[in-house]
């Protein structure tokens, strides 16, 4: 694995000036308006009142579908664009939050930490199991990007094109990262500290110069 610092130069290459804005314009949640987090959660809460006052952390969409995920266990969806939602029974106790979800390659994948991963297919949606990323203890981040799926936890990534079987990245910067993105040929990296990574093959990767401080451990990158 190679780590490498980029020269500083007032001109860098498009790619990356294009990806370091869409880094540089955060925000908390993953929807506005009606499907934002918080709408979900207050319209969860009256028509689910099991729901609590658990906060919601993630949203994905695939095909139609919409799927959020929460604290303790929070798992919920909807068919009509969010419009109506209903709250999954799992089958199985998890009190644990979840803390991710993504979609592709017609399934969804909830990253829930030290319980491992959940899976569904956009099929079958109210049928969940429990799975685990064999090189990941305890994923905490999950993306599809470029036609696979990405899990993050405690310092390690693995990559899995149908969301079963997975393959440590051996080629990583060392540390603890938040998220990924990929976007204009690269895939952008961000630890936790800030620093922020980028590579073109998943091999080789350039430490950049950034002007983000203070970058928040909840906060996402979007491309």
């Amino acid at each position: 694995m190679q780590t490498l610092a980029r020269p500083s130069c007032r001109f860098r290459p498009l790619a990356f000036q294009v990806l370091l804005c869409l880094v540089t314009s955060l925000f908390l949640g993953t929807a506005q308006g009606n499907n934002s987090l918080e709408a979900i959660g207050s319209r969860l809460k009256t028509t689910h009142p099991s729901a609590g006052t658990a906060h919601l952390l993630e949203l994905a969409h695939g095909d139609g579908s919409l799927v959020t995920v929460g604290e303790q266990g929070t798992l919920a969806i909807s068919e009509d664009a969010g419009t109506t939602w209903q709250i999954v029974d799992l089958g199985f106790d998890i009190s644990d939050n979840l803390l991710d979800v993504a979609y592709g390659a017609g399934r969804y994948l909830v990253a829930a930490g030290s319980k491992g991963m959940l899976t569904a297919l956009r099929e079958d949606l109210t049928r969940w199991e429990l799975t685990g990323v064999p090189d990941i203890s305890s994923p905490a981040s999950i993306e599809f990007l470029n036609g696979q799926f990405f899990a993050m936890g405690r310092g390690r990534i693995a990559t899995s094109v149908d969301g079963l079987s997975w393959q440590e990245l051996p080629s990583i910067p060392e540390g603890s990262f938040t998220d990924i993105t990929y976007g204009a040929g690269l895939y952008v990296l961000v630890g936790s500290s800030g620093a922020i990574y980028s590579s073109s093959d998943l091999q080789t990767w350039f430490l950049e110069d950034s002007d983000l401080v203070d970058w928040e451990k909840n906060s996402h990158l979007y491309g």
